[in-house]
């Protein structure tokens, strides 16, 4: 009887990083190229920050027994695992939140002044410029909007409420003693409430990609989510074997 593969633990950073997109490799298609994405532009991002090596080393083992887990079917794992792929935690979802509220480029003249008036008023009602400023906050309403009409199951997080999609109606008029609420304050409890809504809705994804989760959910297409099939070992020839593979456990 043929004996599982013994993988050696790996030791350095790029012995380890090639055992994780190996693993990485192993994941539906669909999946796997943007886990493959994320675990380059990591390993990248870190390559510099010797004084962290030691941590980053050991979330990446922590890593590669979490993706190991989930293809040898954990289903917990894998549905972390997927919700990373496809932007529902983790940075691709930081991401695709910026590209949501990234406010458009002016297309035409009118467009252009309509922006120059609306920057102008801001200045006007606010002297110091912050980042609600920039984002587009009309797209994220109306994204958390639909999303607390509709009726979501299974989210990594609670659903939005109708009344969490409006902030600036769940913003007090009043400070505890009764005054009106400062300016400053005022615009400070309203960032916060915008920051969690942006922390609560779920971003969406490229078309391109919706479409293909889409005719996989209906059962229109399977290759790009059938995993590849993995490697199998040799199992060790007896002296009546012809020496001819024999198939094994894989690993």
């Amino acid at each position: 009887m043929s004996q599982p593969l013994r993988i050696p633990k790996p030791e350095t950073a790029l012995h380890l990083y090639r055992h994780i997109l190996r693993e990485a490799s192993y994941l539906p298609p669909l999946a796997r190229r943007p886990i493959d994405k994320q675990i380059k532009d990591k390993f990248r991002r870190n390559q510099d920050h010797e004084d962290k090596t030691a941590k980053y080393l050991r979330q990446a083992h922590h890593d590669l027994r979490a993706l190991r887990a989930a293809n040898a079917g954990d289903m917990g794992r894998m549905r972390r695992v997927l919700l990373r792929a496809f932007g529902r935690i983790g940075r691709r979802r930081r991401e695709l939140i910026s590209q949501l509220v990234h406010r458009d480029t002016p297309a035409n003249t009118e467009e252009l002044e309509k922006y120059a008036i609306a920057m102008a008023d801001i200045g006007a009602k606010n002297n110091t410029p912050d980042w609600m400023d920039d984002w587009d906050l009309d797209k994220l309403r109306a994204l958390a909007r639909s999303q607390a009409q509709a009726t979501l199951v299974n989210t990594p997080k609670a659903t939005v409420t109708e009344n969490q999609a409006a902030p600036e109606k769940n913003l007090p008029k009043e400070n505890s003693w009764g005054r009106p609420l400062p300016l400053k304050l005022a615009r400070t409890k309203l960032k916060n409430l915008w920051k969690a809504l942006a922390d609560k809705v779920l971003p969406p994804l490229p078309m391109e990609e919706w479409k293909k989760l889409e005719a996989i959910a209906n059962g229109t297409v399977v290759g790009d989510w059938l995993p590849p099939p993995r490697r199998h070992t040799l199992s060790n020839p007896s002296p009546l074997s012809t020496g001819k593979p024999t198939g094994g456990t894989s690993f």
